[in-house]
């Protein structure tokens, strides 16, 4: 191993090296932890979950549920909460995956590691999380058949052969009475698992599917019986070397531009130490030069691969435990002030978890979990759903940023800036610059289309555009019989189209017509009409008898000085 900066030199260095604007709008973030800066504690493995991401290692946390966070918890955006009781050990892998389709879809989560019992009850090294929506079955971290007899420090859910199963490894020999030798599958038919040939003669520290087969790294050098050195290949038969004997150990493994690479401690080749590419058939290298110490983990988000690990140079160039591979190595930032073993995906930013003080440039403490996203824009956490309301009823939209998020926030309809109080036309706003927009008292001129957007120095993101409609209630005469506006076609329409509707009662009928600012560019009085069906043209002109521009608008009966419920035409030229 070489020797290492201290936490001032480090910070130090990057307070010269990196411009203050580059490190804001590269985006790193303290991480939604409170852990000691002290002791042993370390973050180790993270995966999405069902809508929350799940940090694991070894760490006591504070949560916002009934009991603290032990070896495992979760992190919804705001809340941080605990998985029951959690874990006595070392949580070092989880792996997360769904099957099924539509309301039958049912989410998985398997953690490994030192740990011999979970939520209380014996488990033997690895469990899952069982959040059941059975009635009356509180979630809880249940066994796997017999677990194993020693650590687990990979999982993989991988399709070989043709079947899709759970994969662990390890340092472990045994499933109860069943020999597996550090690595196993689990078999849901049977709820046990099985071994693979006759396993490994060393530990098993990744797992990765590629190329339809498994793949497994480790300190071993035999798999199978057969020569292999730290890297094997598993075609759900047998195992073999991957183009000759791998020389060193495998830590981690990724799938990157069709590739698999390979961290961890090894030569490697063309002077490439610590990382290398397969690519089904040859060795390749990722840029120049490797790293100077362990790659620990790896992690692949479209263009750009992520590394990890306890070096402090990757392609030749400082890079303080952490950098990223678009083609070249790159430093991310300053880095961090210690190890990094874990990512995920949270949205677009990239959560970096380890053993580390400090990330975030130096900015200040974020122990073990710091957040980094490539360009430092805002995000959404959650989006507005389309809404329908009464006239006179009040509608709700919410488009949340994270916790804690700095950014302004703004909500447009049709592409105009809201303003809190009244509109003018009967409704009012509050929350135009919060997460959550009211309208009360809406009326037809508040139909349209409903946008957030966040901004901060770096940009600004927009959420998705839900639409406000009237409900089926806008029309419903107190008699049960209903005065409705059925149709608009043909839509889209070059401007001649015919208006469908029905009266309940004779009344009088006008046609108005919104742009997508909401401004009335269109009005004609149809007159008093008998109750039964009716039609009349619309011809896409202004009231001066010119013609609409091509875009979207909003058509609007008003039967008696009530407005029917909006139809939307796409209007071409």
């Amino acid at each position: 191993m070489i020797s290492r900066p201290s936490h001032v030199a480090t910070l130090l260095a990057l307070a010269l090296a990196v411009p203050p604007v580059h490190a804001q709008c590269e985006g790193w973030k303290a991480g939604p932890l409170q852990l000691p800066s002290t002791g042993t504690n370390a973050v180790d493995a993270m995966t999405p979950y069902n809508g929350r991401l799940v940090m694991a290692g070894q760490f006591y946390q504070a949560t916002t549920s009934a009991s603290p966070a032990l070896n495992v918890v979760a992190w919804d955006g705001s809340n941080l909460t605990s998985f029951d009781t959690g874990m006595d050990g070392i949580v070092g892998a989880l792996k997360s995956y769904s099957t099924g389709i539509g309301i039958n879809t049912t989410h998985e989560l398997v953690a490994g590691g030192s740990f011999t019992h979970a939520s209380g009850t014996a488990v033997g090294y690895v469990a899952r999380w069982d959040e059941s929506t059975v009635i009356y079955n509180e979630p809880v971290w249940r066994p796997m058949g017999s677990g194993f007899d020693s650590y687990v420090w990979t999982l993989e859910r991988a399709i070989v052969a043709g079947s899709a199963r759970t994969y662990a490894g390890g340092e472990f020999t045994h499933s109860g009475s069943t020999t597996v030798n550090r690595v196993a599958r689990w078999n849901p038919g049977t709820s046990s698992w099985e071994a693979l040939g006759t396993g490994m003669n060393g530990a098993v520290r990744a797992l990765r599917a590629y190329g339809g087969d498994l793949y497994a790294g480790g300190d071993f050098t035999t798999a199978g019986g057969v020569a292999t050195g730290g890297l094997a290949r598993w075609d759900g038969t047998s195992w073999s070397a991957v183009g000759g004997y791998f020389l060193g150990s495998v830590l981690a493994l990724e799938v990157f531009d069709n590739t698999l690479v390979i961290g961890g401690g090894f030569p490697g080749i063309n002077a490439s130490p610590n990382l290398a590419a397969w690519n089904g058939t040859a060795y390749t290298t990722l840029g120049t030069g490797g790293t100077d110490d362990l790659v620990r983990t790896l992690h692949a988000v479209g263009t750009r691969l992520y590394a990890g690990g306890e070096f402090l140079h990757a392609g030749g160039a400082p890079a303080y435990y952490v950098a990223y591979f678009d083609g070249a190595w790159h430093p991310m930032g300053g880095g961090t002030d210690d190890a990094v073993f874990a990512f995920a995906d949270w949205g677009p930013e990239l959560m970096v978890g380890g053993r580390f003080m400090y990330g975030a440039d130096g900015s200040g403490p974020s122990p073990r979990l710091v957040r980094f996203t490539p360009d430092g824009l805002p995000w959404f956490l959650s989006q507005p759903y389309p809404q329908t309301a009464a006239r006179g009823a009040t509608a709700t939209f919410h488009a949340g940023p994270e916790a804690g998020d700095p950014s302004a926030e703004q909500w447009y309809r049709n592409g105009v800036a809201l303003v809190d109080g009244a509109t003018g036309t009967g409704s009012t706003v509050s929350g135009s610059r919060s997460p959550s927009l009211v309208v009360a008292g809406v009326s037809g001129f508040d139909l349209g289309s409903y946008q957030a957007v966040l901004r901060d120095s770096c940009g600004a993101d927009s959420s998705v555009a839900a639409t406000l409609d009237f409900d089926g209630t806008a029309g419903v005469e107190p008699g049960g019989l209903v005065t409705s506006f059925d149709a608009v076609g043909p839509n889209p329409t070059r401007g001649e189209s015919r208006l469908s509707f029905s009266l309940a009662h004779a009344a009088r009928v006008a046609v108005n017509v919104l742009d997508l600012a909401g401004r009335r560019v269109g009005h004609s009085d149809l007159g008093t009409l008998g109750a039964g069906a009716h039609g009349a043209p619309w011809s896409a002109r202004t009231p001066d008898g010119g013609p609409l521009g091509p875009g979207l608008y909003f058509v609007s009966l008003e039967v008696d000085g009530t407005s029917l419920p909006a139809r939307r035409v796409t209007l071409v030229r």
